[in-house]
C-alpha cells in the first residue's frame, strides 16, 4: 500500500483497480463510484483471505495531537486538514499509507478473521484505556504489527468509543499511529470491538453533544406530585400526546418554541393544578460565548416560564427566561428545568417538572419557600 501510496491515475478509481493484480484479487470495477468507495471495496476484498492488522496501520500526514500514551509516534505531520478527518477504520485513498511503510506484521497462528459486518469491522484488539474528556472515552488499539526493528512495541490506533454502545468505536481522526509498550498491551484485555466502517452511520460523541436538539419532552414520574394529566399544546400539529414530545423538524433554532396549557391533579384527588409552561431555544450572543465549548447549553441555551392559568401566544417574548423557573400555589410549589440528554442516540431537552408540598410555616406565612425545598 505505500509503495502505491503517490501513485497518480488518469480515473481515481484506477489507484485501487491497479492494485488487484498485486493482491491476487478479482472484484468488478465500477467506474464513476469514486475512489473512496474503491479503495474501501479493495479492502474488503483483502479482508476476505486475510487477518493482517496492518490494513488498518494508516496515517494522515496531518495527525500531530500528541497522544498519552508515553511514547514516540510513528508517524508525524503537518497542520491538521479538514478533509483528513476520517472517522472510518479502513483508509479511504492510498496515500494515507505513505508514511507507513516501514509497518511490519507480526504473525500469529490462532489470530481470528477480521470480518465485515452491517455493525462495523469486526475485530479483536487489546483496548488501552488512553483519557477521558467531555464525558468521552478514548482508547489506544493494539494492532499485530509494529515498527521494523522495534521488538518494544505494537503500533496502536487512536479509537474514540461510540456513545451509548460499549463495542463499538471510531478512529479518532486527530491522533496518529502510536507505540504502545509490549507489556502495556499485553495487560490490556482482548475485546471483540466494531470498527465504524462508514461515515456518518453513527454521530460521534462530540456531534451528540454539540447538535441542537429538535425534541422537547415532557417526563414525569409518579414521584413527581401529579397525575390525571390534560395538556393542550401550541403548535399543536408538533405536539404527539401519547409520547408527550414536541418535535421541530424543519424548523429554525428560533422558531422551536412550544406551549403547554397543563391541568393535573395530586395523587390523593385533593387538589387540581391549572399552569402554562412556555419553552423555546434561545441563541447565545457571541460575546457570551468562549472559545471552549463543552455543550449545546455553550451555544444554545434552552429557556422554559411557568405561569399561572393564563392565555400565551408563541410570539411573546416575555416568556423568555433561564432553564429552569417555578411557581407557588397555595400549599404546593411546582418548579421545571430544562436539560440536554441523548437518548436513542439523539439530542433530546427533557422537561422535567416536580411538583412539592409547603412547608406548613410556608404557607401559614404565606412566604415563599427558599429552591432548596426542592431535592435532585
Amino acid at each position: 500500500m505505500a509503495w502505491a501510496a503517490n501513485r497518480e491515475t488518469t480515473r481515481p478509481e484506477d489507484k485501487a483497480y491497479s492494485l488487484l493484480g498485486l493482491f491476487d484479487l478479482h472484484m468488478p470495477l465500477i467506474y464513476g463510484e469514486g475512489l473512496n468507495k474503491a479503495f474501501t471495496r479493495l479492502q474488503a476484498e483483502i479482508l476476505r483471505d486475510s487477518a493482517d492488522h496492518s490494513i488498518l496501520a494508516w496515517s494522515t500526514e496531518s495527525s500531530i495531537i500528541k497522544s498519552t500514551v508515553a511514547q514516540p509516534h510513528l508517524t508525524s505531520g503537518g497542520p491538521i486538514d479538514p478533509q483528513d478527518h476520517i472517522t472510518v477504520a479502513l483508509a479511504t485513498q492510498p496515500k494515507l499509507f505513505a508514511l507507513c511503510k516501514n509497518i511490519a506484521t507480526i504473525l500469529v497462528s490462532d489470530a481470528r478473521p477480521i470480518e465485515m459486518t452491517s455493525k462495523g469491522l469486526k475485530i479483536d484488539l487489546r483496548l488501552i484505556r488512553d483519557f477521558r474528556e467531555r464525558n468521552v472515552d478514548y482508547y489506544i488499539g493494539a494492532l499485530a504489527c509494529h515498527e521494523e526493528d522495534d521488538f518494544a512495541t505494537y503500533g496502536g490506533i487512536p479509537l474514540l468509543q461510540h456513545h451509548g454502545q460499549k463495542d463499538s468505536f471510531f478512529r479518532d481522526p486527530r491522533r496518529p499511529l502510536v507505540k504502545v509498550p509490549v507489556a502495556e498491551a499485553e495487560d490490556a484485555p482482548l475485546r471483540t470491538v466494531y470498527l465504524a466502517i462508514k461515515a456518518n452511520v453513527y454521530p460521534t460523541s462530540d456531534a451528540l453533544r454539540y447538535a441542537v436538539p429538535q425534541h422537547f419532552l415532557l417526563r414525569h414520574t409518579e414521584e413527581d406530585g401529579m397525575q390525571d394529566w390534560e395538556i393542550h399544546a401550541q403548535p399543536a400539529e408538533r405536539w404527539n400526546q401519547v409520547t408527550r414530545t414536541m418535535q421541530f423538524r424543519g424548523m429554525g433554532v428560533r422558531q422551536r418554541r412550544g406551549i403547554l396549557t397543563i391541568r393535573a391533579n395530586t395523587p390523593d384527588k385533593t387538589h387540581s393544578f391549572s399552569f402554562v409552561m412556555a419553552f423555546g431555544i434561545e441563541l447565545n450572543a457571541p460575546n457570551e460565548t468562549s472559545g471552549n465549548l463543552s455543550s449545546v447549553n455553550d451555544i444554545y441555551r434552552p429557556q422554559v416560564r411557568l405561569f399561572h392559568d393564563r392565555n400565551a401566544e408563541l410570539d411573546d417574548e416575555e416568556w423568555f427566561g433561564a432553564t429552569t423557573d417555578e411557581i407557588a400555589f397555595r400549599e404546593h410549589l411546582l418548579r421545571v428545568y430544562v436539560k440536554h440528554e441523548i437518548l436513542f442516540a439523539k439530542p433530546v431537552f427533557v422537561l422535567q417538572l416536580r411538583l412539592r408540598r409547603r412547608p406548613a410555616f410556608v404557607r401559614t406565612m404565606g412566604r415563599r419557600r427558599p429552591r432548596d425545598v426542592f431535592i435532585e
